[in-house]
């Protein structure tokens, strides 16, 4: 069942929007003062009465209400849906991802870890008649690392304590890929090199800029210049750097928070690419060269022991990580 015209009927003349997907809603409003909690009340009020007129009752034990925020005394109001009050929690998931209020992502981590170690377990214990290679390789993509990357757009983790955690299934995955014993010799680098497996933090990477480069072709209906300003056209005309390409302005940020979100670190990640990547037209093109790109990385920069070259730029001071390899940095 469709309800595509539910946005428009309750939204009409509120600064409130709703975003839906499938049978999940949501409403989202900014809120500086009493009053816009008022006009978000006013919102979900109107959702009630669609619902009540469509035969589409909702269930306000279903319904919370989070309140995104960093200040020390947010404004604070008791919602209610139908007559009856919603509850608040600090931490709710959407679309498979824990949003917290404070836009930590330490829960989701610890949950997605959780739930990627019990598939391996699974398939460590049903596949120990399994010695090919390529079928445990298979098998750890498709059932352990698809948790591990699912919309991590929004939550890849930037601090050395998470990347750890992430990075330790894989470690211990490509120890069972190989048919290696728990105590073996071998690297986690010259395991990756063999498995031709990118370590997390590049991989959570590469599907950034990927993503990126869908938006700025126009491949997908976010509208890029609503979160980054382009420096230089896509498209290289006379005028233009042909040498450069596609490159964003970096907005000064004042916070850690916002420093970490996808559009601010995936940008400074992209003006530091080649220009030869930047400059592709064809995505099938992209995606092989910088794949490339992050091999060649992979061999020439990572080192387990520096979690400077774990990105490859660095979180702290945004270097490129082939001069934090060269020299130390912040």
């Amino acid at each position: 069942m469709f309800i595509n015209d539910l946005p428009d009927s309750v939204m009409e003349n509120s600064d409130a929007k709703m975003v839906l997907f499938a049978d999940d809603s949501k409403i989202y409003k900014t809120i500086r003062t009493t009053s816009d909690c008022m006009d978000l009340q006013t919102s979900i009020d109107r959702t009630s009465i669609w619902s009540c007129e469509n035969k589409m009752l909702l269930n306000s034990k279903k319904c919370t209400i989070v309140s995104v925020n960093r200040k020390t005394q947010p404004t604070t109001f008791s919602y209610s849906l139908g007559g009856l009050p919603l509850g608040k929690t600090n931490c709710e998931k959407d679309l498979g991802v824990l949003i917290k209020s404070d836009l930590k992502w330490d829960a989701h981590v610890l949950s997605i870890s959780k739930r990627a170690n019990n598939a391996l377990g699974y398939i460590r214990r049903g596949t120990t008649g399994f010695n090919h290679v390529d079928t445990r390789k298979v098998l750890y993509m498709a059932l352990v690392r698809n948790h591990l990357v699912h919309a991590s757009q929004v939550w890849a983790p930037q601090s050395v304590h998470l990347i750890k955690q992430l990075e330790s299934l894989q470690r211990r995955a490509t120890k069972y890929i190989l048919c290696l014993p728990y105590d073996t010799t071998i690297t986690y680098k010259d395991r990756l090199l063999k498995l031709d497996l990118l370590p997390m933090s590049y991989w959570h990477e590469y599907l950034d800029v990927l993503y990126l480069y869908k938006l700025a072709s126009g491949m997908l209906s976010l509208k890029l210049h609503d979160f980054l300003k382009v420096k230089q056209p896509l498209r290289v005309t006379r005028r233009s750097n042909p040498s450069s390409g596609l490159m964003f302005d970096i907005p000064k940020v004042r916070t850690v928070t916002y420093q970490s979100s996808y559009f601010i670190r995936t940008a400074r990640i992209w003006n530091e690419l080649p220009s030869s990547i930047r400059l592709l037209e064809t995505l099938c093109q992209f995606k092989n060269s910088l794949l490339k790109y992050y091999k060649d990385c992979l061999k020439t920069i990572y080192d387990t022991d520096n979690p400077r070259t774990w990105k490859t730029i660095c979180p702290k001071c945004h270097n490129c990580s082939v001069l934090v390899k060269q020299s130390q940095c912040c």
